[in-house]
């Protein structure tokens, strides 16, 4: 008796496995605040030289595929379809709009959130990156070497010749009508890198070179420039003067900028603790506008991808896991997938989206 008793557990745990894996993802925790409640498909052809493009904006999600594009709301419903012409796309997602384009041509299309275009332009050149900025502004890092920026009406307000070297990272400062690059530096032997202010105009203000440093990403607030390096967090005002600069003894394997509360999140990683003790090797450090660190926690994940903000909270993932903490490094819940993850999307609206290589599950608070 108590041996078919044995069989009916195993059988029965098997089965929940395989319902969970046919689902995508298992819950660790027995009470999770998300449930599931749509599955997007994509890049259902066989064309694996062209994938599909997956970006968020405050309450919706779109992806790009090779002939159309597509606008899901935060829950996953299908809002709108559109055909497109063209294979060679970029696309950058804002609030309530995005901004799509055609590369080699220069065609760019401001697309809200029911499909209609509210702006465009033709014809501008190679395009290599673009950006679009409180859904008013948009950037365009062209093949020549200049940076043009238009206003909502996709009207041209500058351009910018950049400094010989890569563009990095671009943002800018709506207020003070300011764009802020970071440009590694390939004309000398030791890596370096130039922090340039430009005006909207196209006019270079100010600038500050880093030597022996490598701009991984920047952030802007009213009154700074948050700039993280390879191995250093520094704190400019717009006059390019150091405020604070603190040096990271660890890698910096992922970055996050809470922009309203003016905190930085850096995902650290010791890599002389990897063979001792594994489990601890990586860190969250959270560091104040003062540059003063609010905590510093070890993470049990060996290997981490991604971080992103959520609401008030973070949202850490790797290949087959996605971790939630709040604002105080105390982790909320644990989800844990069969598929290996691609990205986790998160919107405004308290719904996130785990990618994975030809689908999304779209999740929303219970």
């Amino acid at each position: 008796m108590k041996r078919w008793k044995f069989f009916s557990v195993v059988s029965l745990a098997l089965s929940i496995f395989i319902v969970f894996q046919g689902n995508h993802i298992i819950q660790w925790f027995t009470k999770t605040s998300f449930e599931k409640v749509h599955q997007i498909e994509f890049n259902k052809n066989s064309d694996f030289e062209y994938r599909a493009t997956l970006v968020n904006m405050d309450d919706a999600y779109v992806v790009i595929e090779k002939d159309a594009v597509y606008l899901y709301n935060a829950t996953g419903e299908l809002m709108w379809s559109k055909p497109l012409s063209s294979q060679n796309t970029l696309v950058a997602s804002g609030k309530r709009e995005f901004v799509l384009a055609e590369k080699k041509a220069g065609d760019i299309f401001v697309i809200d959130e029911k499909g209609n275009i509210k702006a465009s332009v033709l014809g501008i050149g190679a395009l290599q990156s673009l950006k679009i900025f409180d859904d008013t502004y948009v950037g365009a890092v062209m093949t020549d070497g200049t940076l043009n920026i238009y206003d909502e009406k996709m009207n041209l307000m500058g351009v910018t010749k950049l400094p010989n070297g890569e563009m990095i990272d671009f943002d800018v400062n709506a207020k003070r009508q300011d764009i802020v690059m970071g440009i590694l530096d390939l004309s000398r032997t030791d890596f370096n890198s130039k922090l340039v202010i430009a005006g909207f105009n196209g006019n270079i203000i100010s600038g500050s070179n880093l030597i022996q440093d490598v701009i991984f990403d920047l952030d802007l607030t009213d009154d700074a420039m948050w700039i993280t390096t390879d191995h250093q967090l520094r704190l400019y005002n717009y006059d390019s003067e150091l405020l604070h600069e603190i040096s990271l003894d660890r890698l910096v394997n992922g970055i996050y900028f809470d922009e309203i509360a003016e905190r930085m999140y850096l995902q650290l990683t010791n890599e002389e603790s990897e063979l001792s003790n594994p489990k601890s090797k990586q860190t969250l450090v959270c560091y104040d506008s003062s540059g003063k660190i609010v905590y510093d926690i070890p993470l049990t994940l060996t290997e981490i991808n991604g971080i992103k903000g959520f609401d008030d909270k973070m949202c850490l993932y790797n290949d087959n896991n996605v971790y939630f903490y709040d604002s105080s490094g105390k982790l909320l819940e644990h989800y844990t997938t069969v598929e290996a993850i691609r990205d986790v999307l998160l919107t405004r609206a308290n719904t996130f989206g785990i990618v994975y290589d030809n689908s999304m599950d779209i999740y929303v608070e219970k």
